[in-house]
């Protein structure tokens, strides 16, 4: 290989990652949420076609087609494109409708804590909107794991915190059940 083939891959390389680079400072947002909008901007480009999506509205309608892997309107639609085409979907807590009405029913309520659930299976994280800006940024989502033995709740417990990395000692024993859940919901596990 001559000195100019490696210069050009090099040079490919470093474009590649200027690319990527800018892939992660852009974000499509649907909703209406000036204050939080003016925040975001100061970090991110806004982009319609951004492989990140940030939900800031959403009815409690909805909530529910979404949760049946369905659309009922445009918003709806980019959201279940995004969902399939593996882009990161956030929607913001404070901003889903039936949250409202907290004083509600507790079936009801329970009704829509599993649409939400049914979501968090599709891989859409679910943020409080004071954590949205952190969580968007990338910040904040490795967990440090200390005991011997991790099991799958301990799986369970770290996703619900929305981490998707999560470090442990190489002594420690990670279950299969463990190890399973970490492959399916795309969480990194790291032994050092």
């Amino acid at each position: 290989m001559s000195e100019l083939d490696l210069l050009e891959i090099i040079k490919k390389e470093i474009e590649k990652y200027e690319i990527n680079k800018k892939k992660q400072n852009r974000i499509a947002i649907l909703g209406e949420d000036e204050l939080l909008k003016n925040e975001i901007k100061k970090c991110f480009e806004i982009d319609e076609s951004s492989s990140k999506l940030l939900v800031v509205n959403l009815e409690i309608d909805e909530l529910v087609t979404l949760s049946q892997g369905s659309y009922m309107n445009l918003k709806t639609q980019k959201i279940i494109e995004g969902i399939l085409q593996g882009d990161e979907v956030y929607l913001v807590e404070e901003g889903m409708k039936w949250r409202e009405y907290r004083s509600g029913p507790s079936k009801l309520i329970e009704k829509y804590l599993s649409y939400e659930e049914e979501l968090k299976k599709y891989n859409v994280k679910i943020l409080k909107k004071i954590n949205c800006l952190e969580e968007l940024k990338g910040e904040d989502k490795k967990e440090f794991f200390s005991k011997k033995l991790f099991t799958l709740r301990d799986a369970k417990e770290i996703h619900q915190k929305n981490k998707n990395i999560i470090i442990v000692d190489e002594k420690v024993f990670v279950t299969e059940s463990a190890l399973d859940y970490i492959k399916e919901n795309n969480i990194n596990l790291i032994k050092r």
